[in-house]
């Protein structure tokens, strides 16, 4: 975060600091977790018949992932 912030400030025209780059990007990229995407639909655009894989979203297969270990 603060390498982007110091990219920000070498800009003349942009004065931010790190708080403010933090606050900016907690706005405008929410976080979604696992139940929020898995309510969005499978993508439906031209051409997607034609991909070798088909992107899914609402149908994804749920990949178990190993816990922390206790």
């Amino acid at each position: 975060m603060d390498a982007f912030a110091q990219g920000l400030r070498r800009d003349k025209r942009l004065r931010y600091g790190t708080e403010n780059v933090l606050r900016l990007s907690l706005v405008a990229c929410p976080y979604l977790g696992d139940e929020e995407v898995r309510v969005l639909p499978d993508p439906e655009f031209q051409g997607v018949d034609r991909l070798a894989v088909r992107p899914l979203i609402k149908n994804a297969p749920v990949i178990p992932r190993p816990g922390p270990v206790d």
